[in-house]
């Protein structure tokens, strides 16, 4: 009787966490868009994520996008080869975010704590504060400072200019194939 129940209770979890996954998928939505202002949900087709992209979205940008709010990422944010997200607003990569920039993206100021993939240029007018992973594999370009505290710097060949300071931790790491140049 008793491994029946075992039995039964695992069958039971199991189902509820199979149901749980599913629901998520589900729930996920994938957004695309061309060219215009962010908060514009014309550009959007009526379909506007609106300024945080939840932990399963995805939001392909395909074209020019001027960002005019702060956007947080808790998805996927992705900017296609030739495309270009600009704007004078601040972009936040949460714990569950990812931001995969194969075009340009230029910001006022740009912080991880999840994941970036940069495959091309990566640019904040201000600083971008790492406390994720950062894999640069072309061009990242940093404002003012460059904190990297508890965050890894990666990338194949990546370079990272900064234009005042590069802020460490005991915990940040650099890794072996990027360059770090600091201006002053």
């Amino acid at each position: 009787m008793k491994n029946k129940t075992t039995y039964i209770a695992a069958t039971v979890a199991l189902l509820f966490i199979q149901y749980s996954t599913f629901a998520q998928h589900l729930a996920a939505k994938t957004y695309n868009v061309c060219s215009g202002k962010w908060t514009d949900a014309a550009v959007w087709n009526n379909n506007y994520p609106g300024t945080t992209i939840k932990e399963n979205d995805v939001v392909i940008i395909t074209g020019d996008v001027i960002v005019n709010a702060n956007i947080i990422i808790e998805g996927t944010l992705q900017i296609d080869k030739g495309a270009k997200l600009i704007g004078m607003k601040d972009l936040l990569i949460s714990k569950t975010g990812k931001l995969i920039n194969n075009g340009s993206t230029v910001m006022r100021c740009i912080t991880n704590e999840g994941y970036i993939s940069n495959n091309l240029l990566l640019e904040a007018i201000s600083e971008i504060a790492n406390y994720g992973n950062i894999e640069n594999n072309s061009l990242a370009v940093s404002g003012t400072n460059f904190p990297n505290v508890g965050g890894t710097a990666n990338g194949k060949a990546g370079i990272y200019i900064v234009n005042n300071s590069v802020l460490v931790s005991p915990t940040s790491k650099f890794g072996s194939n990027i360059q770090l140049l600091c201006i002053n």
